[in-house]
């Protein structure tokens, strides 16, 4: 049974054009479980809904915090003077369409019915109810979809997931942290599905596509993930990719093979058609190494990128 999380709050319209006039609406917020990475927000006046509009979750999580969004909807707090009382902190919802229209939230209105939404769905486990073969199966064969192995009986800790979105309990939140984890079969086409679902993800956190972020983060999980399949897997086995934002983005691919260490690398011979791969993961990684893995044999290669490439 799918959870429906809705809540009424009175909103503030303002216009271009009205000379800094409010009118208030009354804004509908609804998050159905089934479709995890987004919301819908309805206005009324009088009654009578004037429009709806559907946007990612993640906008609202983080635009508490930052200014986010560069399409048709963006977020960011409305902060006032040095005396201004807390509890008055408002939340800015842009709409833009053939106008643009500024919408005005209490700040813990809105985090009251955030809190709802990551107890149904916690932050960064969108994944576990979204039907994932149903969306990605037009872009791929039947032998891509089987390198992709989605573990939906994986915990679910709403608590953590509110520390993830930096929602806590307390009047305080803690500062936002973002991971997730998925394991794949080792087969030739995982690490390119590998790159493809880690860098969604990404995009969903707010380090876009076109970044160089996004883009150094595709080259350390080409190769990372490539040398798990390649020189740490086993047939029938699978390597588990991790992503971790904090003060860093950390990138971690995990097999089964743990007496296969990846070395520094410094030079190649010119003519070897290997080792170039690491020197890349170096050049662009703030660090990178090896570890055993916490359970069962194997071990974890990691590297942490730079949030300001």
């Amino acid at each position: 049974m799918n959870l429906d999380v809705s809540r009424t709050v009175e909103m503030k319209v303002v216009q271009p054009g009205m000379g800094g006039a409010e009118v208030p609406v009354e804004g509908t917020f609804r998050y159905d479980q089934a479709r995890p990475f987004e919301v819908a927000l309805s206005l009324a006046l009088n009654g009578q809904v004037l429009a709806t509009w559907v946007f990612a979750r993640s906008l609202l999580v983080l635009g508490r915090r930052q200014l986010v969004g560069e399409g048709d909807v963006r977020v960011w707090p409305v902060t006032g003077g040095a005396d201004e009382d807390a509890s008055q902190s408002r939340v800015c919802i842009e709409l833009r369409a053939d106008t643009s229209c500024w919408l005005t939230i209490p700040l813990a209105e809105l985090e009251a019915w955030l809190r709802e939404t990551l107890r149904a769905v916690p932050y960064g486990k969108e994944t576990l109810h979204f039907d994932i073969d149903q969306q990605i199966t037009p872009f791929f064969t039947p032998e891509d979809l089987g390198a992709l192995d989605v573990e939906d009986g994986a915990p679910c800790d709403a608590e953590a997931g509110l520390r993830r979105a930096g929602i806590e309990e307390t009047a305080e939140p803690a500062l936002a942290g973002f991971e997730f984890v998925q394991r794949f079969h080792c087969t030739t086409r995982s690490a390119r599905l590998a790159r493809w679902v880690a860098l969604h993800e990404l995009d969903e956190w707010g380090i876009p596509y076109e970044s160089a972020c996004s883009a150094a983060a595709a080259l350390v999980i080409a190769e990372l993930t490539a040398n798990a399949i390649f020189h740490g897997g086993e047939p029938g086995r699978t390597f588990e990719l991790r992503l971790v934002c904090g003060d860093v983005l950390r990138i971690e691919v995990s097999d089964v093979l743990g007496e296969l260490r990846p070395e520094p690398v410094t030079a190649v011979p010119a003519a070897s058609e290997n080792g170039r791969g690491l020197m890349l993961v170096d050049s662009v990684a703030v660090a990178w190494g090896v570890r055993p893995r916490e359970t069962g044999t194997g071990k974890v290669v990691w590297a942490d990128l730079s949030l300001a490439l």
